[in-house]
């Protein structure tokens, strides 16, 4: 690369590219960015039956209670990324789950609508069967939550009930009584 160039000329070569290099990789998020790539593509660029080559070879000449060590981390570290995925997976579930009923106004669920018009009701049950069909799972979870909302409902009106009757006994009571009085 730099065959006929003195010394000088090649460090002041290296300190340009040096040079270069750090104004490429001043404390700015692209950059940050940038340079994983570069690492990552300088890593990926070696030859990789050379790398697990290597690899194994450090692993072997690990002393047994390091070699323990790196297996539990490794263990650990495979069971957060499992866990992670398992996440992320739930999370687009859930995402999926929230946007599902939300398609009603397709040119295929429109068309039935139009065409049934007897009633209120027929028109309902029309938009809710062309609606796409959650999991049974969502679906379960839904009338749990729907189960409960009611029973919290009925139990408020139960205790209000208990709290107005005797107030207006009470207060009819002694009305009553004056008045026959």
């Amino acid at each position: 690369r730099y065959a006929g160039n003195s010394p000088e000329e090649k460090q002041a070569m290296l300190d340009r590219n040096n040079e270069l290099r750090r104004q490429r990789y001043k404390n700015i998020p692209e950059a940050r960015e940038r340079k994983k790539e570069d690492s990552r593509r300088y890593y990926h660029s070696q030859n990789p039956e050379e790398r697990t080559e290597k690899r194994r070879a450090k692993y072997r000449a690990m002393p047994s209670d390091t070699k323990s060590i790196v297996i539990q981390k490794g263990a650990e570290s495979k069971k957060r990324h499992r866990e992670k995925k398992q996440m992320m997976e739930e999370q687009i579930e859930v995402e999926e789950m929230r946007s599902a009923p939300r398609p009603k106004v397709l040119p295929s669920t429109r068309v039935p609508r139009q065409t049934v018009k007897q009633s209120s009701g027929a028109r309902s049950s029309t938009s809710r069967t062309s609606w796409p069909i959650s999991t049974d799972e969502t679906l379960m979870k839904k009338l749990e939550i729907q189960s409960k909302k009611v029973e919290n409902l009925t139990a408020m009106l139960t205790t209000l009930c208990r709290e107005l009757k005797p107030k207006n006994k009470s207060k009819r009571g002694p009305t009553n009584k004056s008045a026959k009085m």
